[in-house]
């Protein structure tokens, strides 16, 4: 990132953060019941990486959690800088985020110098979602997240899930397996 957006994350850039990489800011908060040893929190903080947290780190981490589905609306219409796209992709696999921009994997680097537009900041923050219930549906684990990301699964017709992770269509298909899973139909 540049010295100018290193200051601090936007607001929108923090709800990506928690959902991804769980707290990376000055407190260290993971759902209930998990821990660092439950898979959150293995990539390196921000501050490791030379980016400060931000402003106001544990006002914002609050308001972060208290977004209404309006002011998270307003976020996205105001889109996302394209840079803070370096840091996802430690979390989200490169190709996932270039997919789900629409845009082949050898040309990301173009968005680092882009504002995202609205739609892509929208598909960018449903790809957050997955990801976070994704982690969440496997207890913390990104091991096993990402093997079942990899694996053919026959609740899918043999398509692989991360496969679907580019499209909404593909993130719904997802959750609905997910929940399938939840309820014991399928593995």
């Amino acid at each position: 990132m540049s010295p100018e957006l290193m200051e601090s994350l936007g607001q929108i850039e923090s709800v990506f953060e928690r959902r991804v990489f769980g707290s990376d800011f000055d407190q260290t908060i993971y759902p209930e019941g998990l821990s660092a040893g439950a898979g959150f929190n293995r990539r390196k903080p921000l501050q490791s990486m030379g980016i400060p947290p931000p402003t106001g780190s544990k006002a914002t981490v609050n308001i972060v959690e208290q977004l209404s589905s309006i002011e998270m609306a307003r976020l996205v219409e105001n889109g996302m800088e394209g840079n803070y796209l370096k840091r996802l992709s430690d979390g989200i696999p490169r190709d996932v985020l270039a997919a789900t921009l629409g845009g082949a994997k050898s040309n990301f680097t173009k968005y680092y110098s882009r504002h995202l537009s609205k739609v892509q900041t929208d598909e960018i923050n449903d790809l957050t979602l997955i990801w976070k219930e994704l982690t969440l549906f496997f207890g913390g684990d990104a091991d096993m997240r990402d093997e079942w990301l990899k694996s053919s699964t026959p609740a899918l017709s043999g398509a692989q899930p991360e496969e679907l992770l580019s499209t909404i269509v593909g993130r719904q298909v997802i959750r609905k397996t997910l929940d399938a899973m939840r309820h014991g139909e399928f593995a």
